[in-house]
């Protein structure tokens, strides 16, 4: 560039991360989620940006815009769905999120939920939830087979009877 242009601000052309740290928000079951989200952006009018907002502004704007797109999502989730929000469909919540910041000049381009977990006591009592079934489920199978145990040895035995009273008959009619 010539010396005589004025070179005021350098904007970068590469994508920029952004994190989202760890919060607590209420599903829909009311149930507090820990979530950490890594969001990517690019700057594709640097005019807007520049001129609009300054960095330190986009910073925090950005960050309540992301926490309230992911609080209004963990609300139409459950606590059970909250384990594989890592695989939920997000591209809803990338758009919503690309139309709040588009004013500035940039465009979100990807998002990942990098932690999402809900508290330990409810994933210890869903485990103890889940262990209870799998006992439930095995003391039926235990009161099947011995049902059905019981029932083979009173047919066993009605033989055994049914065969001593044919011995009997016999041993009558000799």
């Amino acid at each position: 560039m010539p010396p005589y242009i004025l070179v005021a601000y350098l904007i970068t052309n590469r994508e920029i991360p952004f994190d989202v740290p760890l919060v607590e928000l209420p599903t829909q079951d009311n149930v507090r989620a820990n979530v950490d989200m890594l969001i990517t952006f690019r700057i594709t009018d640097p005019y807007k940006f520049v001129y609009n907002i300054s960095a330190a502004d986009f910073d925090q704007v950005f960050q309540a815009v992301c926490q309230d797109g992911l609080r209004s999502m963990m609300r139409h989730i459950t606590v059970e769905q909250v384990v594989d929000l890592k695989k939920h469909d997000l591209a809803y919540l990338l758009e919503e999120l690309s139309t709040a910041v588009t004013a500035y000049g940039v465009t979100v381009t990807n998002l990942s939920v990098t932690y999402a977990q809900p508290p330990a006591e409810f994933m210890q009592s869903l485990e103890g939830r889940q262990l209870a079934m799998l006992q439930q489920e095995e003391q039926k199978e235990r009161q099947a087979l011995a049902k059905r145990r019981q029932t083979d040895v009173e047919e066993l035995s009605r033989q055994e009877v049914v065969a001593e009273v044919e011995r009997d008959k016999e041993s009558i009619e000799v």
